[in-house]
């Protein structure tokens, strides 16, 4: 029962990750960054989708990782070796989300605020401009990082070994 009851949270957690990465990865932002007027708007609209995803994200991860523990201690060692795979890839998931969310995006959150305070002449050459745009870069590469990894775990959870 308790076993049962831990592979429906897992499948349910691993929904809420792959396909809310997928429906923001290939749903949401193309159009978001095709309509938009300049990269900086598309920027700014996708800017608080993310901050949203992480926020569900984060405790979606924790709770997924503590739910595979729970498994590994419950089952016998034949199943280990995947579930330690498993469990390692979702931490490095949950350690890629908590620095997008801390590190990056309370940077650019900063960033946003100072460059709102800029006039628009002379903003394309200004440095909080480009790091706002590397950051921006790097944190849809986390992201994207993120959709990958919960792809491998759910494929590795469907693989018999």
């Amino acid at each position: 029962m308790a076993s049962s009851v831990l592979l429906i949270f897992q499948f349910l957690s691993l929904c809420i990750w792959v396909g809310s990465s997928f429906a923001i990865f290939v749903i949401v932002a193309p159009p978001i960054f095709r309509n938009t007027s300049s990269e900086r708007l598309a920027g700014e609209l996708m800017s608080p989708i993310l901050q949203r995803f992480a926020a569900i994200f984060i405790p979606n991860a924790f709770l997924l990782l503590v739910s595979f523990y729970l498994q590994l201690i419950a089952l016998d060692s034949s199943v280990g070796l995947k579930l330690r795979v498993v469990m390692a890839l979702v931490s490095v998931g949950l350690v890629v989300a908590a620095y997008e969310k801390i590190r990056l995006g309370n940077r650019i959150n900063v960033l946003r605020r100072r460059l709102a305070a800029l006039t628009s002449e002379g903003l394309e050459n200004h440095d909080d401009r480009r790091e706002f745009s590397s950051l921006h870069r790097q944190s849809m590469a986390l992201f994207a990082i993120n959709f990958f990894v919960g792809v491998a775990i759910v494929f590795i959870l469907i693989i018999p070994l």
